[in-house]
């Protein structure tokens, strides 16, 4: 089959979903490489999100359907070593997002959780003095560090503003405007950031939204 055919079949199965259900399963196709774009990733996944690509795996078919993340990384770029903050964006059926905030923020203080709700157009943010500790003046919170004459530097490059989620919800009308309308009415944006820089955070989303889907 040619390159040209299997795109064709890959942007016609991307574009079909009108609910739920629908772009759940089709973004698991693009997690398990059956496809090799999403209609939010032009290409297979990151080298760096394999590390993650289990739990990614498990929070899809837990209703967590994610549409961008990076894993908690220590390494060197430029002679600079850094580290990244583990985050993950996620849609998830408005009607139950707050058992599973329940469930997932218990105990927890050290993740930053910020709900975009499309129906009344709302950012409600959890643990935000996580955010307003660090965030700049212009509201962009920093996802790496780099350690620079011995201390962390906060390194804005790649950076996460509430203010953006509104239009990374509408990315849902990449796929088509009738699943986008559906979102509108039935889902939520979700952005959950690991201040701990571990992987830990993924880890206990998963069983949240696991003790949530089997209850």
């Amino acid at each position: 089959m040619s390159n040209s055919v299997v795109s064709a079949c890959a942007n016609s199965i991307n574009a079909s979903p009108v609910n739920f259900d629908q772009y759940r399963d089709v973004t698991l196709l693009f997690i398990d490489d059956v496809i090799g774009v999403s209609t939010t990733h032009y290409g297979k996944l990151d080298e760096e999100s394999l590390q993650i690509k289990s739990v990614l795996n498990q929070l899809n078919r837990l209703d967590c359907v994610t549409i961008n993340s990076q894993p908690a990384e220590y390494d060197t770029f430029n002679d600079v070593f850094y580290r990244s903050r583990p985050y993950v964006y996620f849609y998830y059926p408005s009607r139950k997002i707050n058992q599973l905030l329940d469930l997932f923020l218990y105990d927890n203080v050290t993740t930053l959780v910020t709900v975009y709700t499309p129906s009344d157009n709302r950012i409600t943010m959890y643990n935000d003095e996580l955010y307003t500790h660090l965030a700049d003046k212009n509201g962009y919170l920093a996802l790496h560090q780099d350690f620079i004459d011995g201390q962390w530097i906060e390194n804005s490059n790649t950076s996460f503003n509430p203010n953006h989620m509104a239009g990374s919800f509408s990315e849902l009308g990449l796929t088509n405007n009738t699943l986008l309308d559906y979102g509108k009415e039935n889902l939520v944006l979700v952005n959950v950031i690991g201040m701990d820089f571990t992987n830990n955070t993924f880890t206990r989303l998963a069983h949240a939204a696991h003790a949530l889907f089997f209850s």
